[in-house]
């Protein structure tokens, strides 16, 4: 049997080098996703992939040493997001918190014509035009 030096591409019999390309092609695409459904919202996300290999000694006189890997990514988090509403009564007289169908940013009173995704809103209805 022909001994050779250890790569990347011998761990595991190529598993590893396998999912280390998929989790960074994963990682780009996942990434581009973000920016384009948050936009400037998505300034200074990131992914990140993490790959580990650990050597260990199984055996010392014999020189045996095994290898464990893994890779993991780290997905962009969402922006944190916000609304403000007004604290009210239910039709039951219970107290509630009311906001508008289509959403507020700042001012609960403030009439909204679109949600963020670009659906129109009927502030006197109270609905919002379904996808």
């Amino acid at each position: 049997m022909k001994m050779v030096p250890l790569t990347s591409k011998l761990i595991d019999e190529g598993e590893f080098q396998a999912e280390l390309e998929e989790c960074l092609s994963r990682a780009q695409v996942e990434l581009a996703e973000h920016r384009k459904r948050f936009g400037d919202e998505a300034h200074k996300a990131f992914a990140e992939v993490v790959a580990k290999v650990k050597f260990t000694v199984q055996n010392a006189s014999e020189g045996m040493v095994s290898i464990k890997w893994g890779v993991d990514i780290k997905r962009p988090k969402r922006p944190e997001g916000a609304s403000v509403a007004i604290e009210s009564f239910d039709d039951a007289g219970q107290p509630a918190l009311f906001v508008k169908a289509g959403g507020s940013d700042n001012d609960p009173l403030q009439t909204k014509f679109a949600t963020r995704d670009g659906r129109m809103v009927d502030n006197e209805a109270g609905t919002v035009e379904p996808r």
